[in-house]
């Protein structure tokens, strides 16, 4: 992309400089003070078009840079990425369900039944669970990023995290009646993607059971 402006840059000098030569050849064949004017017309809108064009040109650069060194920087931090780190990760899955779609696939607990599935909205509920009120429930937004609600919430935690082999922000936030919601949001392979996991923090047992649940579903991300 980058030789393909440069290479537009070098035609325009080009055409530039052989407009410049006809105004001031005809100047001299016919002494017409028109042509200065055209000349002098065209040279204030080349100054500012060429700004412009210079500016958005800078621009374009900058992002592309910007992209390409941290493409490169989670390629470099992640290259060895797997998704089972350990073999206590294999056997705490070792009877968890594979959910796969046209852009991920990750594994959840089997008392996990699905309550939505579209193209742009996967979630799960624990079917375990007979209380309503302390349902656990986790969902995938892919380029769907509709008002989840959270007025209520406060903040409690920012950090970055890691999905499968994609580097995400993850945000933990909890409201007045100890509702807990950790978000997960990233781009990867031109999606973007926001993963939410939804309980009530009973006791700090219920709490960190959930939490190794939820750690251990987004390590089994893959991506496609």
């Amino acid at each position: 992309m980058k030789l393909f402006y440069t290479i537009f840059f070098i035609k325009s000098i080009k055409n530039y400089v052989i407009f410049i030569n006809l105004c001031y050849n005809q100047f001299m064949q016919k002494k017409s003070t028109i042509w200065i004017y055209i000349l002098v017309v065209f040279l204030i809108l080349s100054l500012f078009f060429g700004g412009i064009y210079y500016y958005f040109l800078r621009e374009k650069f900058a992002i592309e840079t910007f992209e390409e060194i941290t493409r490169n920087e989670q390629s470099e931090k992640f290259s060895s990425c797997t998704i089972f780190d350990s073999n206590q990760t294999k056997e705490l899955t070792e009877n968890w369900v594979v959910y796969e779609n046209e852009y991920v696939s990750f594994m959840h607990p089997d008392q996990w039944t699905i309550t939505t599935n579209t193209s742009d909205l996967i979630i799960f509920q624990d079917s375990s669970q007979s209380d309503k009120k302390n349902e656990t429930e986790f969902a995938v937004r892919i380029n769907e990023m509709s008002n989840l609600g959270l007025e209520e919430f406060d903040l409690v935690e920012n950090k970055k995290n890691q999905v499968g082999c994609a580097l995400s922000d993850q945000t933990i936030l909890k409201s007045a009646n100890s509702d807990i919601l950790i978000a997960n949001s990233f781009y990867e392979k031109g999606n973007k993607y926001l993963l939410t996991f939804y309980y009530r923090d009973i006791n700090q047992k219920h709490s960190q059971d959930l939490q190794e649940i939820h750690d251990l579903i987004i390590k089994t991300f893959e991506f496609k």
